[in-house]
This record gives structure tokens, C-alpha cells and sequence, in this order.
């Protein structure tokens, strides 16, 4: 008879979160449920502090210009988030129903508004953003970047049209033009051509 006690194995290491998605009524109370979504989805890919952070904020702007600008606000309607996690960045897009067309320009709002400061604000926070269109809808993603500042280079994430078997050669996506009325432009955000 023996002592001995085998060590356990320890269980496979769990593969790194890569992209997910999820539908939400388009009800005011689901914005707090997408960013609480959002955020374990964060905690998960082990996503810092600062950038989490932000791209909570983001993801609750663009939800609620979803809800309070697209069809997607009405009886029924619903919006979709979805987030990219790769190497040192994460891409997040709040897909919706349509109806509003994005507005060709970034305005600044009224500093007497209670609204109207989202896109301005995703365009302040986000390393790069802009309106998408894909087989669920369209929408508006942004990305934000950590680390090195070699992932700034890099072009923004494609999306796969699922209609398609293969990816577009040219990428829809695009860092929106940082630009107000009157023709002052914002400064440009590093890695980005002015």
C-alpha cells in the first residue's frame, strides 16, 4: 500500500473569446442590458480597464441613437451587437433596423441640448468608426486599439457578408471623416491620415 497521491490533470486552457452577438428589443431598458452584455463579454477577453470603460460608453450611445433614431426604436423592433476581439483591440458594431440615414457630416451640437452628442463623442473616443451595412442591416461599429501602436496601422476588421462565400476585396468600413460644420476639421487621431 501507498502514499502516493497522483497529481490531477489540469483541465485545457479555455480558447481565447474571438466574436459573439446578440439581439435586444428595441426598449430603452436594453441599453443597460446590451452594456451589461458587453461588459462580461469584456471581462471574459481580459479587456483593460481604460478601453473597456470606453467602449461601454460607446456602446451605449450608438444603442440608444439605434433605439431613438432607427426603426429599430418602434414596436418590435430590434438591434444587434456584436463585438471582434483580436490582438491588443476590439471592434464592436450596434447593428439596426434602418430608417434614418446616417448623416453625411459630424455636427456639433448645441451645448443647451440635452441630445444629440453620441456620434460626436464615439468620434472623440474611437480609433476609428463609421457607418457599416451588412446582411442583417446596417449600423455604425467602432474600434478601439491598446498596446503597441503597430495595431492603429492596421485597416479596420471586415465583416463577412453572409450572402458571399468570400470576403470583399474592398472593405466597407472606413474611419469617418472628422469634420464639423463650417469646414473646421477635428484633429486627426494617431495613425490616421489627416
Amino acid at each position: 500500500m501507498s502514499n502516493r497521491i497522483d497529481p490531477v490533470p489540469e483541465p485545457p486552457p479555455r480558447a481565447p473569446l474571438r466574436r459573439c452577438s446578440y439581439r435586444f428589443l428595441g426598449v430603452p431598458q436594453n441599453v443597460r442590458a446590451a452594456r451589461d452584455w458587453l461588459a462580461t463579454r469584456l471581462a471574459m477577453a481580459r479587456v483593460p480597464d481604460e478601453p473597456a470603460g470606453s467602449a461601454l460608453l460607446l456602446l451605449s450611445e450608438l444603442a440608444t441613437s439605434a433605439i431613438r433614431h432607427t426603426a429599430s426604436g418602434a414596436e418590435g423592433g430590434v438591434f444587434h451587437v456584436r463585438a471582434h476581439f483580436f490582438h491588443e483591440g476590439l471592434r464592436v458594431e450596434v447593428g439596426d433596423e434602418g430608417g434614418t440615414p446616417f448623416p453625411a457630416e459630424l455636427i456639433v451640437p448645441d451645448p443647451a441640448a440635452e441630445h444629440g452628442r453620441g456620434l460626436l463623442l464615439t468620434a472623440t473616443l474611437a480609433d476609428i468608426w463609421g457607418p457599416f451595412d451588412s446582411g442583417r442591416g446596417p449600423g455604425v461599429f467602432f474600434q478601439l486599439h491598446w498596446g503597441s501602436k503597430d495595431t492603429l496601422s492596421a485597416a479596420p476588421l471586415p465583416y463577412r457578408d453572409r450572402r458571399r462565400r468570400h470576403w470583399p476585396d474592398q472593405l466597407t468600413p472606413v474611419p469617418w471623416p472628422r469634420s464639423v460644420p463650417g469646414g473646421a476639421n477635428l484633429p486627426a487621431a494617431e495613425g490616421e491620415r489627416p
